[in-house]
């Protein structure tokens, strides 16, 4: 009784109130969103990506957020590149994605490109569990009981069609060793991106991956791993293998070789990086 009790108490519509994070307005689907949007905006969560996002992206480049939730980065990003960069974010839950496309359009970045299907190693259909109580944990599994919907999942590959791109942030919750495997042109493209990935080898093992297999296929195409953030410390992969549990996990950037770090972190780097934008 507590936990449907709880999770009405999550989607009332109370929640849906307007709050500014990294200079865009954003409007909750229900009260953990909205404790999110309230984190990011205070710096509890994201310093360390915002800080990141910025040193990496320029006007005029092309970002892709999978599993882009309500948008936080995906517009973030959006503000980086301008409009003369593009924008393409993925998320499969159907409330979620129109929660996205509102807060798209409230901040007139047209220049985001929206699509709600999943991305995964091939085209098909895979069930979403919706959790009620964190929609930040919605996760793909192979089969799962009749009331949960099932979505589209597509290659990353497919979608983009050869179009050049600069960054790729994933927010999969496992399934990063999927999405790498639908993107192989991608990697093996003159000009790879970046790749922000959080890894937790739990999830990872829960979705028939294992990191192991996700370093695997990034060492394949010339890719090292550092710690994500400005520092540039190179990942200590034992320590990253040996975490347990569903919320144990690392950010990792992946830096293809045609890239250095001095490339990617640049000079030009603004003194407005060491405040959080609110």
């Amino acid at each position: 009784m507590l936990l449907p009790l709880l999770a009405r108490l999550n989607s009332w519509g109370l929640w849906r109130i307007s709050l500014r994070v990294a200079g865009n307005r954003f409007r909750p689907l229900t009260l953990d969103r909205l404790v999110a949007l309230a984190l990011f905006r205070v710096g509890l969560m994201g310093r360390q990506e915002f800080r990141l996002f910025r040193s990496l992206l320029r006007p005029g480049m092309t970002a892709v957020d999978i599993g882009a939730n309500q948008g936080v980065f995906t517009l973030f990003y959006a503000g980086q590149v301008g409009p003369t960069g593009s924008v393409i974010a993925f998320e499969p839950d159907p409330e979620m994605f129109s929660t996205l496309s509102h807060n798209a359009k409230a901040n007139a970045r047209p220049w985001v490109e929206l699509h709600n299907v999943a991305v995964g190693s091939e085209e098909g259909q895979l069930t979403l569990h919706t959790s009620r109580l964190n929609r930040g944990d919605n996760r793909l599994i192979r089969q799962g009981a009749d009331h949960q919907p099932t979505v589209r999942v597509t290659t990353l590959d497919r979608v983009l069609g050869g179009r050049k791109v600069h960054l790729i942030k994933m927010d999969v919750q496992g399934w990063e060793g999927a999405v790498l495997k639908g993107m192989k042109g991608l990697l093996a493209s003159s000009h790879p991106p970046w790749i922000h990935l959080e890894i937790c080898p739990h999830l990872l093992r829960q979705a028939g991956s294992s990191f192991d297999e996700v370093h695997g296929i990034l060492k394949q195409n010339g890719y090292s791993l550092h710690e994500a953030d400005v520092r540039q410390a190179t990942l200590d992969l034992n320590s990253v293998a040996k975490l347990e549990g569903a919320l144990r996990y690392a950010n990792v950037l992946a830096v293809p070789s045609a890239r250095s770090l001095t490339d990617t972190f640049g000079e030009g780097t603004s003194t407005q990086e060491e405040n959080h934008p609110q």
